[in-house]
């Protein structure tokens, strides 16, 4: 998906998955600084033909995302910590303070536009909750 988006020219600096700890549930977090310049609703509706394109049906839809701006909390934890780093692609946070911030649980594919979604992002499915599961006709990297 994210190979997808890129391709397309929508690029977002950032994509994770993250753990709300209040509900246990998973939401796919895009961030980019041209949020405002762009507009939030334009990039939901880029997003969600996406991912009607590949076609994931119920197992992920775009309830499940959320586009924010990079000087959101979480993203800029997650920079700050990962940012210099060369690839990040399928990288496991689980109860990690970062920077003041605490994140419960995470998975992330990049934290910068120039770290690649490497191996890693081509095997990963629709969210961390479907790993046990058979293997996604796409992957969120894709």
């Amino acid at each position: 998906m994210l190979r997808q988006l890129d391709a397309q020219g929508v690029c977002f600096d950032a994509a994770f998955w993250a753990m709300d700890p209040e509900n246990g549930s998973w939401r796919l977090h895009l961030a980019t600084p041209s949020l405002w310049e762009s507009g939030s609703m334009e990039l939901y509706r880029k997003v969600d033909e996406v991912l009607t394109e590949l076609d994931f049906g119920i197992r992920f839809w775009i309830g499940m995302v959320t586009i924010e701006d990079m000087s959101s909390e979480i993203v800029r934890a997650l920079v700050s910590a990962l940012g210099a780093a060369a690839s990040v692609d399928g990288t496991r946070l689980d109860n990690a303070p970062i920077a003041g911030t605490r994140i419960p649980a995470c998975l992330v594919y990049r934290v910068t536009r120039q770290q690649p979604l490497g191996p890693r992002g081509n095997r990963a499915t629709s969210s961390p909750t479907h790993r046990n599961k058979p293997k996604a006709k796409h992957s969120v990297a894709a």
